[in-house]
């Protein structure tokens, strides 16, 4: 419970001097007289006379006719707790030289303990050095056996690759020379097919005047025969125009397949420049990597390589 004290005010808001009228409930706390407190903090009268109202907390009250000074022993322990008395029995000049020799102990046990300290920070950071270093060239050897794996591996498969490529060229270059001769051997036939019938046509015009002629001379046997000279004549005509036709789609035919074989023989030119462009990328980083001092290198590299 806070005792109250006039003014409205509490034990925790105290002024640092404090007027008592000696029926506070708080009176018993200021039992300290001003000699037990000189004795207490180690100093004389003026000194506290000095301190008290501004650094330590006194409380006035009447005694006999005088207004006497009393303490509290909590502000008394605080007080001491943080500054220490400036009028003491010892002179100033003590106090200056025992603190300096106070510092030096402390600066010597100081620099002793931080050469100890450097060394072993020199000997770790040592140590620490070594064990990168150490693990540096492990991962650098590791990265370098990963990286010749990959490019072995890639070789082999461009390798590989590139032999399918070159049996499939292969393949194609004989597929259209084949189909190639054999349009060309059915347009050779078909063109003595038609040349023959051509032959036939004018063979038979020379007949069908002759006949013509005769037909003039001979009458109805001559009309006859005219007749079927033309019939004959009309189905040659029909069987040259149906080889014509055929002639032409076969033309169709090799002008598709000829295209055909353009666009197949374009594509394949595609797949081999990018296989060549791969292949001579994977040899320029091949060459950069065998470029480093000290790397052995395989008989399967330097031949793909070269």
């Amino acid at each position: 419970m806070e005792h109250r004290i006039p003014g409205s005010q509490t034990l925790r808001d105290l002024p640092m001097v404090v007027y008592l009228q000696g029926d506070e409930k708080f009176i018993q706390d200021f039992a300290i007289d001003a000699d037990k407190a000189m004795d207490y903090l180690g100093i004389k009268r003026s000194r506290l006379t000095q301190i008290s109202g501004r650094e330590l907390r006194v409380g006035r009250i009447r005694k006999d006719r005088y207004i006497r000074p009393v303490y509290r022993v909590k502000d008394l322990e605080d007080y001491k707790s943080w500054t220490r008395a400036t009028a003491t029995s010892q002179s100033s000049s003590k106090v200056m030289e025992k603190a300096i020799h106070s510092l030096s102990d402390q600066w010597n046990e100081f620099k002793l303990e931080s050469q100890f300290v450097w060394q072993d920070m020199a000997k770790k950071l040592k140590r620490d050095v070594l064990q990168g270093q150490l693990s540096e060239k492990s991962l650098m050897k590791r990265l370098f056996e990963k990286t010749a794996r990959e490019q072995n591996a890639l070789m082999k498969g461009l390798c590989s690759r590139i032999d399918q490529l070159e049996d499939v060229l292969l393949k194609v270059q004989s597929l259209t020379h084949k189909h190639k001769a054999k349009v060309d051997k059915e347009l050779s036939l078909i063109h003595d097919v038609q040349e023959s019938l051509h032959l036939e046509v004018h063979r038979l015009s020379g007949l069908f005047k002759g006949a013509e002629d005769r037909r003039k001379q001979s009458g109805d046997d001559g009309l006859v025969r005219q007749k079927r000279l033309e019939t004959l004549l009309i189905s040659l005509v029909e069987k040259v125009e149906q080889q014509g036709l055929e002639l032409q789609s076969l033309k169709k035919d090799q002008a598709a397949l000829s295209q055909s074989l353009e666009k197949a023989n374009q594509k394949l030119d595609t797949v081999v420049r990018d296989v060549a462009k791969d292949r001579a990328w994977s040899r320029k980083r091949l060459s950069r990597s065998l470029a480093r001092p000290g790397l052995k290198v395989s008989k399967f590299r330097q031949e793909h390589l070269n």
